[in-house]
């Protein structure tokens, strides 16, 4: 009988290099929650980023053919998992990719080798005896191999329910390779180990991609996975593509607000081009603030409100607005790392601009966390005599973070003022802004 389709193309396997392209198109109806995802990215290592409920792991799974969309694309290369249009919809067992759950699905019966070994591909059964020997040390060399890339040499003969968290991770991972797949794909493998364990098998993950050379999809939420893993990221929000690029341009440039709080840039404001009254150091043009918005979750009750006439902000530095742009909206974020935090001098009020073009903020300390290295400052915009009688006062709270070593040197109580320094790097402009 002649072998389907199907078949034939699970026979044409081979290791797809970074050469080969990742496409991804899936629509499909979860109860109230609409999957619309469309990306096309190199098959290196891609990170599917985004908060809780944005889409990641069912977009995995119908990746690994555990859901069936009603309408999508699925490829790696030229090798087609899914074509709702051509009526192609390959099942899990066949499309070779290995998929690892949030909680590893290890078999507990079966020692580290024996899961290792129950995924590698099967043989014919009828094969003659020194083929079948041949076959069975070939098997028991791949696994070794494998043991011994992830970490895993002296627990062959252990039970799941013996190792460690790290550990059974690794073993899954183990698992998912030995079936040689086309893809690999991997559902916030790190999420329930500890910082340490976490921070090394991510260095492990990287050096084993590299390789095995292996394309890699994995889900995180975790701002530091993404960016210490991913050649390229997929910011999902609400089961759609926000942004798909490197770290650089998901981390430093988000091209909506969305992306932005997503990444952790909480700074966002409103405005628009405009002429600054003129006084030592004012530039030709800069962005009026009419409005700063923050989404920072905290206890304190405060809420967002508008700038006043002294609410300036320089222009990006790679801003290319022509003098058309006057009046016309602008948004962007405030980079949260980007500003410099000083003492106010006392019994003096400082110039607006300064002599490299940056703008003089004075603002209130609400509250500095230390987080490591770095201390996260909420700060209240405020400017001059003005903040006392409550007038021309932003009442959202900045973000900043600053070094530890930084803030020893500014020691400051909440309640006393701040002078904020925002130059142009500081300064992001979304994609389509005027």
């Amino acid at each position: 009988m002649e072998r389907s389709k199907h078949h034939r193309m699970t026979d044409r396997v081979k290791v797809v290099g970074k050469e080969a392209l990742l496409t991804v198109r899936l629509k499909q109806q979860f109860g109230n929650f609409r999957l619309d995802i469309d990306f096309q990215v190199p098959a290196g290592l891609t990170v599917l980023f985004g908060f809780s409920g944005a889409g990641k792991s069912l977009t995995l799974r119908s990746m690994a053919g555990l859901l069936h969309p009603r309408q999508g694309y699925v490829a790696i290369g030229e090798h087609v998992l899914f074509d709702s249009a051509a009526g192609i919809d390959l099942p899990a067992q066949e499309r070779h990719v290995g998929y690892v759950p949030q909680h590893y699905a290890l078999f507990p019966h079966l020692t580290v080798a024996q899961n290792i070994s129950f995924a590698l591909p099967k043989q014919p059964a009828r094969i003659g005896w020194h083929k079948g020997r041949e076959e069975r040390q070939a098997q028991h060399a791949r696994v070794d191999e494998l043991l011994a890339a992830l970490e895993l040499k002296g627990l062959e003969r252990q039970y799941p329910a013996t190792l460690s968290g790290g550990q059974q991770q690794r073993v899954a991972l183990a698992r998912a390779l030995a079936a040689q797949p086309r893809l690999l794909l991997l559902d916030e493998p790190f999420n329930a180990l500890d910082i340490a364990v976490r921070q090394r098998l991510r260095d492990s993950l990287k050096r084993f991609q590299r390789r095995f050379s292996i394309p890699i999809v994995l889900v995180t939420h975790d701002h530091d996975e993404a960016q210490q893993l991913a050649d390229t990221i997929v910011a999902l929000q609400h089961g759609r593509v926000a942004q798909v690029g490197s770290v650089q341009d998901i981390f430093f440039t988000p091209a909506t607000p969305d992306v932005a709080r997503l990444v952790g840039q909480q700074n966002i404001f409103g405005g628009y081009l405009a002429t600054p009254t003129r006084e030592e150091y004012s530039p030709a043009r800069a962005l009026r603030v009419e409005w700063l918005q923050s989404e920072i979750q905290t206890q304190l009750a405060v809420a967002q409100g508008t700038g006043g006439d002294c609410y300036w902000l320089p222009l990006p530095g790679d801003a290319s607005l022509s003098p058309s742009s006057l009046r016309m909206p602008v948004s962007g974020c405030i980079r949260n790392d980007e500003v410099l935090v000083q003492r106010l001098p006392s019994n003096l009020m400082p110039p607006l601009w300064t002599a490299r073009g940056a703008v003089q903020w004075i603002a209130e300390l609400l509250e500095a966390q230390t987080h490591g290295a770095i201390v996260r400052l909420l700060v209240r915009p405020c400017r001059g005599e003005q903040a006392e009688s409550g007038q021309n006062v932003i009442r959202s709270v900045l973000e900043l973070y600053v070094s530890r070593l930084r803030w020893r040197e500014i020691e400051a109580m909440p309640g006393e003022c701040l002078l904020l320094e925002i130059g142009p790097e500081a300064i992001h402009r979304f994609a389509g802004s005027s």
